[in-house]
């Protein structure tokens, strides 16, 4: 697999010279300035290009292009065909760029959701984390969502009430702030601005919105297919529904479904394996998910490779551990996506090399570049030096070079 790193552009404290440092040689990146719904002008898309060619990269990932509300919602209409035909017509640039591939997620409001930005690991470093307690005390008492308490059981009430006295109004604030912050892209909200996009989705189940999914990818490919560019959605993060939203694509089946209604050859996915899904980052965080098996049947579709790990919590959380010291088998992945690569290699499969990256590192060793939650310089480090070492000795018993 090809080594990558996700940089936030002229602003990322991490510049384009410590990622090159750190061994990478591919980035992901996006206009993370162009709002949803808007099209990406094409000078953009070139002078981002070429800054990351001249400090010798290649940008081979567009991570991502948000996909508005209304698309994902399905209505009303006329803004979905206005916003689909512009995002279309952003693939479309992104292609005549000579871009490979694009990352995207079609999960409802968020882009990834944390309760958590500095919880204590074992080592002493701070990793991020989404506790489930937390949550629903912020659904119930902070958004009070019309419903939120029938959604769970009255032990989850009743300690979601406990740790809401125990937090008090500046823990209670600080656990706003970090599930509204903007992440990763996405818009920055206030909780009004949330209590009014949850009633939006009233009467929105899971159906509709993949059918929305389905429909909206079908307006991708046919662009994709135009040019050279892959499509890679990306898995909900987490994989399982938050404040009463529905999830797009959580499991095996969700995918499968998807791949089989659009069997494009440019039509795959990300492969996150941090995010709590099963055993698969996005995928790992969920119990129900067994990530190694869900590579292997999906591998000819990967597009892109996330590897990060998870510890689940006994209320139904998670926290964002070590890359090899989670409950995901991390190098049982690598192995697979390795396997992978060498069979495109050998049955001269065309489109790009599989990239991927080490994602959401610990906040360690008093890095001052840790200013973005996940995403610090020598946490990240660290992840793609382990990642670099397992691929390295599974290629070595191959006999095998490493692109």
């Amino acid at each position: 697999m090809e080594e990558g790193w996700l940089w936030y552009g002229p602003s990322d404290p991490v510049t384009l010279a410590h990622i090159r440092q750190a061994g990478a040689t591919t980035l992901s990146t996006a206009l993370f300035h162009v709002p949803a719904g808007e099209v990406w002008p094409m000078e953009a898309i070139l002078e981002r290009q070429q800054v990351v060619e001249e400090a010798g990269l290649t940008w081979t990932v567009v991570e991502s292009v948000p996909v508005h509300e209304v698309i994902k919602r399905g209505r009303p209409v006329d803004k979905v065909a206005e916003y689909t035909m512009n995002y279309c017509e952003t693939v479309r640039r992104l292609a005549l760029a000579g871009l490979a591939i694009l990352s995207y997620s079609f999960m409802p409001l968020f882009d990834w959701v944390r309760t958590d930005l500095a919880l204590a690991w074992r080592d002493g470093s701070l990793a991020l984390g989404l506790d489930m307690d937390k949550l629903r005390m912020w659904d119930i008492h902070v958004l009070a969502r019309e419903g939120a308490r029938d959604d769970y059981t009255p032990e989850q009430v009743a300690r979601a009430a406990a740790l809401m006295e125990e937090l008090g109004e500046e823990g209670m604030g600080e656990v706003t702030s970090t599930i509204l912050q903007g992440l990763h892209g996405q818009r920055e909200y206030t909780v009004e601005e949330v209590r009014e996009e949850v009633r939006e989705w009233e009467g929105i189940g899971p159906a509709n919105l993949r059918a929305n999914l389905q429909t909206f990818t079908r307006e991708l490919v046919e662009v994709a297919e135009e040019g050279a560019l892959h499509l890679s959605l990306h898995p909900d993060d987490p994989p399982w529904g938050l404040l009463g939203l529905p999830t797009a694509a959580s499991t095996l089946h969700d995918y499968q479904q998807l791949f089989e209604a659009l069997p494009s050859p440019r039509n795959g996915m990300t492969f996150c394996m941090g995010s709590k899904a099963t055993v698969m980052g996005s995928l790992a965080s969920s119990p129900t998910n067994h990530v190694v098996d869900m590579a292997r049947r999906l591998a000819i579709r990967v597009r892109f490779v996330h590897l990060r790990n998870v510890v689940r919590l006994e209320q139904g959380g998670l926290v964002e551990s070590g890359h090899l010291e989670g409950e995901a088998d991390l190098p049982g992945v690598v192995g697979v996506m390795v396997a992978e690569v060498l069979r495109r290699r050998e049955s001269g499969v065309e489109g790009p090399k599989l990239p991927m990256r080490s994602d959401h590192g610990h906040h360690i060793l008093g890095d001052p570049l840790a200013t973005l939650p996940g995403h610090s310089l020598v946490g990240r480090l660290r992840g793609l030096a382990e990642i670099r070492g397992v691929q390295a000795a599974l290629l070595h018993t191959l006999h095998q070079t490493p692109h």
